[in-house]
Protein backbone atom coordinates (compact mmCIF):
# COMPACT_ATOMS: atom_id res chain seq x y z
CA UNK A 1 0.00 0.00 0.00
CA UNK A 2 1.36 3.62 -0.69
CA UNK A 3 0.51 6.80 0.85
CA UNK A 4 1.89 10.15 -0.29
CA UNK A 5 4.51 8.64 -2.82
CA UNK A 6 5.80 6.45 0.49
CA UNK A 7 5.48 2.93 1.35
CA UNK A 8 2.92 2.74 4.75
CA UNK A 9 3.04 0.03 6.70
CA UNK A 10 0.10 0.14 9.16
CA UNK A 11 1.06 -2.33 11.83
CA UNK A 12 4.42 -1.05 11.67
CA UNK A 13 3.16 2.17 12.72
CA UNK A 14 0.83 0.81 15.05
CA UNK A 15 3.32 -1.29 17.09
CA UNK A 16 5.36 1.17 17.01
CA UNK A 17 2.86 3.69 18.77
CA UNK A 18 2.04 0.85 20.86
CA UNK A 19 5.42 0.49 22.61
CA UNK A 20 6.09 3.92 23.18
CA UNK A 21 2.54 4.00 24.47
CA UNK A 22 4.00 1.45 26.90
CA UNK A 23 7.23 3.13 27.19
CA UNK A 24 5.28 6.36 28.60
CA UNK A 25 3.08 4.62 30.93
CA UNK A 26 6.03 2.29 32.50
CA UNK A 27 7.66 5.60 33.45
CA UNK A 28 4.38 7.07 34.49
CA UNK A 29 2.66 4.25 36.47
CA UNK A 30 5.89 3.49 38.67
CA UNK A 31 3.20 1.24 41.09
CA UNK A 32 2.13 -1.07 38.50
CA UNK A 33 4.92 -4.13 38.78
CA UNK A 34 3.29 -6.15 35.46
CA UNK A 35 3.80 -3.09 33.35
CA UNK A 36 6.83 -2.38 34.52
CA UNK A 37 8.32 -6.07 34.19
CA UNK A 38 7.03 -6.23 30.66
CA UNK A 39 8.79 -2.57 30.09
CA UNK A 40 11.81 -3.84 31.49
CA UNK A 41 11.94 -7.30 29.41
CA UNK A 42 12.00 -5.10 25.97
CA UNK A 43 14.52 -3.01 27.08
CA UNK A 44 16.71 -5.78 27.89
CA UNK A 45 15.81 -7.88 24.78
CA UNK A 46 17.09 -4.78 23.09
CA UNK A 47 19.88 -3.75 24.00
CA UNK A 48 20.88 -7.74 23.78
CA UNK A 49 19.74 -8.05 20.35
CA UNK A 50 21.81 -5.13 19.43
CA UNK A 51 25.22 -6.32 21.32
CA UNK A 52 27.65 -8.22 19.84
CA UNK A 53 26.20 -11.82 21.27
CA UNK A 54 22.83 -11.20 20.43
CA UNK A 55 23.79 -10.61 16.43
CA UNK A 56 25.81 -13.83 16.59
CA UNK A 57 22.60 -15.35 17.96
CA UNK A 58 20.95 -14.00 14.76
CA UNK A 59 23.49 -14.67 12.30
CA UNK A 60 23.38 -17.82 13.64
CA UNK A 61 19.83 -18.73 13.09
CA UNK A 62 19.96 -17.21 9.46
CA UNK A 63 22.53 -19.77 8.63
CA UNK A 64 20.43 -22.78 10.33
CA UNK A 65 17.56 -21.66 8.51
CA UNK A 66 19.19 -20.93 5.11
CA UNK A 67 17.93 -17.47 4.51
CA UNK A 68 14.06 -18.75 4.85
CA UNK A 69 11.39 -17.97 7.45
CA UNK A 70 10.35 -20.37 9.47
CA UNK A 71 6.71 -19.51 9.38
CA UNK A 72 6.16 -18.79 5.89
CA UNK A 73 9.52 -20.26 4.04
CA UNK A 74 10.24 -16.97 1.96
CA UNK A 75 13.79 -15.88 1.41
CA UNK A 76 15.09 -12.77 3.88
CA UNK A 77 17.66 -10.41 3.79
CA UNK A 78 19.78 -9.93 6.79
CA UNK A 79 20.77 -6.44 8.23
CA UNK A 80 22.42 -5.00 10.78
CA UNK A 81 22.59 -1.05 9.56
CA UNK A 82 19.26 -0.28 11.22
CA UNK A 83 17.28 -0.46 8.06
CA UNK A 84 13.60 -1.84 9.12
CA UNK A 85 11.63 -0.83 6.21
CA UNK A 86 11.97 -3.85 4.54
CA UNK A 87 8.71 -7.28 5.42
CA UNK A 88 11.69 -9.39 3.65
CA UNK A 89 14.14 -8.34 6.58
CA UNK A 90 14.54 -11.26 9.43
CA UNK A 91 14.07 -10.76 12.38
CA UNK A 92 14.26 -12.59 16.17
CA UNK A 93 10.93 -14.17 17.25
CA UNK A 94 10.35 -15.50 20.39
CA UNK A 95 8.83 -18.78 20.14
CA UNK A 96 7.50 -17.85 23.83
CA UNK A 97 6.64 -14.31 23.64
CA UNK A 98 8.06 -11.99 26.43
CA UNK A 99 4.42 -11.00 27.08
CA UNK A 100 3.54 -14.35 27.90
CA UNK A 101 7.29 -15.21 30.10
CA UNK A 102 7.36 -11.25 31.70
CA UNK A 103 10.94 -11.47 31.63
CA UNK A 104 13.88 -11.52 29.07
CA UNK A 105 15.91 -15.03 29.02
CA UNK A 106 19.44 -15.13 26.88
CA UNK A 107 18.56 -18.58 26.88
CA UNK A 108 14.87 -18.75 25.53
CA UNK A 109 13.95 -20.55 22.17
CA UNK A 110 14.21 -17.63 19.63
CA UNK A 111 13.40 -18.73 15.67
CA UNK A 112 14.40 -16.24 12.89
CA UNK A 113 11.37 -15.65 10.76
CA UNK A 114 10.83 -12.60 8.43
CA UNK A 115 9.61 -9.28 9.64
CA UNK A 116 5.93 -9.56 7.86
CA UNK A 117 5.49 -13.00 10.02
CA UNK A 118 6.87 -11.53 12.95
CA UNK A 119 4.35 -8.85 13.03
CA UNK A 120 1.52 -11.58 12.19
CA UNK A 121 2.18 -13.43 14.78
CA UNK A 122 2.89 -10.73 17.50
CA UNK A 123 2.16 -12.32 20.80
CA UNK A 124 0.52 -15.49 19.88
CA UNK A 125 1.87 -18.79 21.58
CA UNK A 126 0.27 -22.25 21.17
CA UNK A 127 1.49 -24.41 23.73
CA UNK A 128 2.14 -28.15 22.72
CA UNK A 129 0.52 -30.50 24.70
CA UNK A 130 3.00 -33.20 24.03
Amino acid sequence: MKRGGKHFYPKLEHLKNRTEKMSRMAIRDETNPTLLARYRARRQYGNWRKQKEGRLKIATLFAEAKGKCKLCNKDMVLRFDGNHDSYDMATLDHVVPLSVTGEFDRNAEFQIVCQRCNVIKANKYEKNNS
